[in-house]
């Protein structure tokens, strides 16, 4: 190696660090909420005038005193049109509140939470902004790729370039537990949307009519296609086809459901994405990857996600890519299971939040997949481990289809399902490892004498 060759690489090394810190620093979560909305939850037994609700009143004197002070101009039930007719529980208590984008709502929430108020309000809060949790791409990593030339063309096998699948031993698992074709189950895609790519051609979960079950949240419509290419490469990362020719393999053998709640710039209100985890539940989703989040704990998000918990709907979520030991919701619920990722070394990636508050951690720096208009790329975040999780999920219940939710979520998190991972920062202390995680599972039937295949 020549003497110019061994400075640009000093150089480009003294350069990244810096840019590395300037990322983490800069990275923060701001305060963000959509202006003018507001989630209420009202007490329980707490009795709303439906014939009022069409005029933008609640028929409760306390309310509908602040809310025509501050001019308001509508309110909804968030969960009415996608909840069944039989359920009566809190969702129910939920509504959205619109008011003009320019009225300070912090204020209007304070308002809520007075003395004279909080009899009949149990959660007033801001609709809370949350962002995928992608790593942007460095321009560090954006000159070595010019240098390496690691440019694919969208039909060229990437299998060699996807490291995350040789270390879950993806390849492994199927060689030694795939005896025949066996219902691959629903996992939703809680996220910017799914391209329908050429690579999950023949994956994507569809009606007795042949349509995809799939939902915009955002415009309340089945138009659910990505226009970001983060959901797209987090479902390529699940269930992209195998021996197709075609880009690379997917962690599992699952059907896609595409929820789209983030918008074309990566973010979604915690509206959108709190109905979009009941719609999933309630269309047949046995897990949801949530490859999103924010530091703000939205508890409309919580009170969704313990519905879909209660209802048997295992809740994957990423970690966060804050690089600190902090709370990311909704990955710091109790009712989510949080995902932390690892480079290729096996160490924590230093962008990933680490903490008591992860399960488990799986690739997610360098991680090739599927992107919008059948192109291919790699992309780096807590956002990309997500999904391997989500996989891995889906791979239990397609090889044990009897397998209960409380026995997922045990034998996923089990040690002996997964590699020891000793990193810098506490991880979880579990990385994602599929063949163990079956053939612990495999074991864990065959001691209890019961066969769930």
């Amino acid at each position: 190696m020549d003497k110019a060759t061994k400075s640009l690489i000093k150089g480009l090394t003294i350069f990244g660090s810096a840019l590395l810190v300037y990322t983490i620093v800069h990275n923060r979560d701001v305060k963000n909420y959509d202006r003018g909305e507001i989630m209420l939850k009202l007490e329980e037994g707490v009795r709303v005038d439906s014939k009022s609700l069409k005029k933008g009143k609640f028929g409760i004197k306390a309310i509908d005193k602040i809310n025509k002070k501050y001019g308001i101009l509508y309110i909804k039930p968030v969960f009415d049109d996608i909840l069944p007719e039989d359920y009566n529980g809190e969702l129910r208590r939920w509504y959205h509140l619109e008011f003009k984008e320019s009225v300070n709502a912090e204020k209007i929430v304070k308002e809520y939470k007075a003395k004279d108020v909080d009899f009949v309000v149990e959660v007033a809060q801001l609709d809370y902004m949350y962002k995928a949790d992608r790593k942007k791409k460095s321009l560090l990593e954006k000159i070595i790729e010019e240098i390496l030339q690691i440019k694919p063309a969208p039909n060229d096998p990437l299998w060699e370039k996807q490291w995350g699948m040789h270390r879950i031993k993806a390849l492994e698992t199927r060689l030694e537990f795939d005896k025949g074709k066996k219902k691959m189950p629903i996992v939703a895609v809680l996220d910017s949307g799914v391209y329908p790519h050429e690579d999950l051609e023949g994956m994507f979960a569809k009606d007795k009519n042949g349509k995809v079950i799939g939902w915009n949240m955002i415009k309340n419509n089945p138009k659910w296609i990505d226009d970001n290419d983060h959901g797209t490469h987090v479902a390529t990362i699940i269930s992209m086809v195998w021996n197709n020719g075609k880009g690379g393999a997917g962690a599992g053998h699952c059907l896609i459901m595409p929820v789209k709640a983030l918008n074309s710039m990566g973010m979604g209100t915690s509206e959108d994405l709190a109905r979009g985890l009941v719609w999933a539940a309630e269309h047949g989703a046995i897990a949801i990857n949530n490859s999103w989040g924010s530091r703000w704990p939205a508890q409309i998000i919580k009170d969704a996600g313990e519905y879909c918990y209660k209802k048997g709907v295992i809740l994957l979520a990423a970690a966060g890519n804050t690089g600190t030991n902090s709370k990311h919701y909704p990955a710091s619920f109790p009712e989510f299971i949080s995902v932390a990722a690892l480079n290729p070394k096996g160490d924590r990636a230093r962008f990933s939040t680490w903490g008591k508050d992860i399960n488990i951690a799986a690739p997610g720096e360098g991680i090739w997949a599927g992107l919008t208009k059948n192109r291919y790329g790699s992309l780096s975040g807590t956002s990309m481990a997500t999904p391997f999780v989500t996989a891995a999920v889906g791979e239990l219940k397609y090889y044990f289809p009897k397998i209960k939710p409380e026995e997922i979520r045990k034998l996923l998190l089990d040690p002996k399902s997964s590699d020891k991972i000793e990193t810098d920062k506490p991880i979880g202390g579990k990385g994602l490892n599929l063949y163990k995680l079956i053939k612990n599972t495999k074991e864990y039937f065959e001691d209890k004498n019961e066969k769930r295949d």
